[in-house]
């Protein structure tokens, strides 16, 4: 059994239906495009600054047996991980917030956990052109904000703010193992006075065979 073959429909009488039936697509199409337009109108636009960063081994304070690079990417994954940690640390978002907010002329205050946390959903870390994270030593801090200078100053701050927080970090853990070094100085020097007076009774028990 055969079934008849499928005519398509000429341009023409694609025309005659559309005009029969005009009722029933003309009145959608005009509300779809009213409101298509209202929402263009109304709706929040979004701008989006970047900075590109350049991660050095130097920078982290790790070893420099071959400076300028990691000893494997495992190192510099973990570095990353924590600059993202770090800039989407409260310290660090709550102070590039107010700085802005006072460049701005705005009255200063200390942002709510509402606005640190919408802060950090429009905050990204990302490497260049798709790149694996932790692959790269380049990524790029991107900000989004309805105010294009606003977003461009809550970029630059937010690196000025991470740069001052990971110098901090690296104080904290040079005055961590300062302090850890002078506790074993002062360990072994006690030690070294505990021999010594030993040695020095020692000595004095033996008194004049002291030479035998």
């Amino acid at each position: 059994m055969s079934s008849a073959p499928v005519r398509s429909a000429t341009p023409q009488e694609i025309v005659r239906i559309l005009s029969t039936y005009r009722d029933r697509w003309l009145l959608p199409t005009i509300v779809c495009a009213v409101l298509s337009v209202a929402y263009a109108l109304v709706m929040s636009r979004t701008w989006e600054a970047s900075q590109a960063l350049v991660l050095r081994q130097e920078a982290t304070g790790a070893s420099l047996k071959h400076p300028g690079k990691f000893s494997d990417l495992y190192e510099m994954r973990t570095i990353q991980e924590t600059i993202l940690e770090l800039v989407k640390s409260r310290q660090v978002v709550t102070a590039t917030i107010k700085e802005v907010n006072e460049d701005s002329g705005r009255q200063a205050y200390e942002p709510s956990d509402r606005e640190i946390e919408k802060f950090r959903k429009r905050l990204q870390m990302l490497p260049p052109h798709g790149a694996e994270f932790g692959k790269t030593e380049v990524f790029y801090l991107t900000v989004k904000d309805p105010s294009r200078e606003r977003a461009i100053r809550l970029v630059a701050e937010l690196c000025d703010q991470l740069d001052l927080r990971l110098s901090q970090l690296r104080d904290e853990r040079a005055q961590s193992l300062i302090a850890e070094l002078d506790k074993q100085v002062e360990l072994s020097a006690a030690r070294h006075d505990k021999e010594t007076q030993r040695l020095i009774e020692f000595e004095g028990q033996l008194g004049a065979d002291l030479g035998e």
